[in-house]
């Protein structure tokens, strides 16, 4: 089988670069004759940009009980290099902040390619996020980058993008029409917090549990090789000495015993999963996109086969066991196709998405395997009333065969036949566009959570002062009512230049 998808994979890339054979790109455009020396010798432009931004953040459920853990002065700092020559464009980015600088360090470079203009060919590579599909952030189809869902005060969906190594080839079809090939050389999931506030639910159960046993085994081994030699002792000198059982030192070496074993359990599980390597060319990924206008609509076609950016963790005591007592962690190849159009309709700003997610698991019944999907999104945009504007988006997906979800170890355990998810923008611009009002709201249609978020953001110029406050509540079970403790307010200070 897999010998199979990685015919296909070759088959699937060649076809695209048949396709982008067209291009103009003669021996004027890659020759070594006057045309590159001129290129090589043109005058560049550069210019560089950026933002400043410091948040302070502050859980005030925690804060009532004296929690102050979780609250947060958070500077960041954002710098863009833009540069320009005849025939070519560059972009780098770097990002500074402290979880970049303490744990994520390659982070730092937050991207960085280089675009070159081949006749009516373009060619871009580096690390880029790159977005497909129409919507603003429910997008079913913008399935290049993987998203860091680690930090859940992060806003924008840009900011949470990973960028990742990807080459990209864009060659228009007529006037109004154009193809994009993508190649993504290896493989990087979605970021998923094992520490902290933003653990899931489910994870830090399964986590508390694993620290638990492997506590439990330690204290046991412990006990089983110590005890006897020096605590017979103890209980020998309690009996010859007073005439009765173990002394209080007997259960204090006991409890030293166990606070031991669950120290060497948290240390062991710092890093609870076991991951295959997924930065090689056997995870490489590659999708093309079909983009026109007809008559005031925009278009698009896409196919994508790679891995869902979701990770299948493998609960199974067995299969713990042997990684050496971390969770498994797999990824799932796939095969997505998708429609996707933008309109205006009677002062509404329209966008659908349309597709399927095709996995290997097409009869339903592999634990570590997603089910296939048909995935769907909507949104619009519109001026209503008194300056106020709405965007409202919702998506979801269908689960195939989802009766055969029966197993508690199945990575979709509890999931129902559909999953749907609302979100709705409200805002209203005073004083000249300098003060404006937000309201965003979130919610998990089957799990009946949501989220609420209030704000107002002042601007001062190229600045902003932003006062807003996240409420997470409903269902615990939930998406987001999951972390309905979790609520919180922030203050922040955002200068661009």
């Amino acid at each position: 089988m897999r010998a199979n998808m990685k015919f296909a994979f070759a088959a699937f890339l060649a076809a695209g670069l048949l396709l982008f054979g067209g291009a103009e790109a003669g021996a004027q455009e890659f020759g070594f004759g006057a045309e590159a020396s001129e290129a090589a010798t043109a005058a560049i432009g550069a210019k560089i940009g950026g933002s400043l931004s410091f948040s302070m953040l502050a859980l005030p459920l925690e804060l009532a009980d004296g929690d102050f853990s979780d609250s947060a002065a958070l500077p960041e700092a954002r710098i863009r290099i833009e540069a320009s020559g005849a025939k070519s464009d560059a972009f780098l980015g770097v990002l500074l902040d402290e979880t970049t600088l303490t744990e994520n360090p390659a982070d730092i470079l937050d991207e960085a390619w280089l675009r070159i203009y081949a006749g009516r060919t373009t060619i871009q590579g580096g690390l880029m996020r790159v977005f497909w599909g129409r919507m603003d952030g429910l997008s079913v189809l913008d399935v290049l980058n993987p998203r860091d869902l680690s930090d859940l005060t992060v806003r924008s969906e840009n900011d949470r993008k990973i960028a990742v190594p990807m080459l990209k080839i864009t060659q228009p079809l007529g006037e109004r029409a154009s193809a994009e090939l993508v190649y993504l050389p290896w493989f990087e999931g979605d970021r998923i917090a094992a520490s902290g506030s933003w653990v899931p639910a489910a994870l830090a159960s399964g986590q508390a549990a694993l620290k638990a046993a492997m506590a439990g085994q330690l204290y046991n081994a412990y006990k089983a090789s110590a005890w006897a030699a020096a605590y017979a002792a103890a209980y020998a000198q309690t009996l010859a000495a007073m005439g009765f059982g173990a002394d209080a030192s007997t259960a204090s070496a006991a409890a030293a015993l166990q606070a031991q074993a669950a120290s060497e359990a948290d240390a062991a599980l710092a890093n609870p999963f076991a991951s295959p390597d997924t930065k090689r060319l056997d995870y490489g990924q590659a999708g093309l996109r079909l983009s026109a206008s007809l008559g005031g609509v925009d278009l698009g076609l896409q196919y994508f086969y790679g891995y869902l950016t979701t990770p299948a963790f493998d609960m199974n005591p067995a299969s713990i066991a042997a990684a050496g007592g971390k969770i498994p962690v797999s990824w799932n190849r796939y095969h997505q196709v998708g429609a996707d159009m933008a309109t205006v309709l009677a002062g509404f700003n329209l966008r659908l998405e349309a597709g399927a997610d095709l996995t290997e698991d097409m009869s339903g019944d592999d634990p570590l395997v997603y089910n296939p999907a048909i995935i769907w999104a909507a949104g619009f945009d519109r001026d209503l009333f008194a300056g106020i504007n709405l965007n409202m988006q919702a998506s979801g997906k269908i689960r195939l065969s989802y009766d055969k979800i029966t197993s508690p170890l199945d990575v979709e355990y509890g999931s129902g036949l559909t999953s749907t998810r609302i979100a709705a923008l409200l805002s209203r611009s005073f004083a000249q566009d300098r003060v404006k009002l937000e309201l965003l709201g979130m919610i998990g249609v089957e799990d009946a959570d949501y989220m609420v978020e209030p704000g107002v953001v002042i601007a001062f110029g190229d600045a902003e002062v932003a006062l807003r406050g996240r409420c997470f509540g409903g269902d615990a079970a939930g998406d987001l009512g999951q972390f309905r403790d979790k609520s919180y307010m922030s203050l922040s200070l955002k200068y661009q230049f």
